[in-house]
């Protein structure tokens, strides 16, 4: 076996854009096909496991953007010190669906290491 080196950015960009569509109970969990030498993810919602052929291997798990807020510790206030930007913020769901997206990017980015080793069989 060999390890073979994923970056963040990578299943960063796999992700990014599915996060804000998921419902409130979903989630999305991301593999390495290490036959074909890519990622692919796929979305959860209820169930606790997905099929995975034995050369797949698991890469990271992301909630959708509600339950991340509820999980993390901050007020829109601790966060903006602009009211104008708060009240522009909590009318304009897509402003702050994306701010939202920020903040779960910057968290994502800055937790643990840069990359994920995996060992694929040479």
């Amino acid at each position: 076996m060999s390890e073979k080196v994923i970056y963040k950015e990578d299943v960063w960009e796999k992700i990014k854009d599915v996060i804000p569509i998921l419902a409130d109970s979903a989630r999305v969990e991301v593999y390495y096909d290490a036959e074909e030498k890519k990622l692919w993810t796929s979305i959860l919602q209820g169930q606790g496991w997905v099929e995975v052929e034995d050369t797949d291997i698991f890469i990271d798990t992301f909630e959708s953007l509600s339950k991340f807020w509820t999980e993390f510790p901050y007020r829109l206030e601790d966060l903006v010190d602009d009211e104008e930007e708060i009240r522009k913020l909590e009318e304009d769901e897509e402003a702050f669906e994306k701010f939202l997206l920020d903040i779960y990017e910057k968290e994502y980015f800055m937790n643990g290491p840069s990359f994920y080793k995996v060992d694929v069989e040479a």
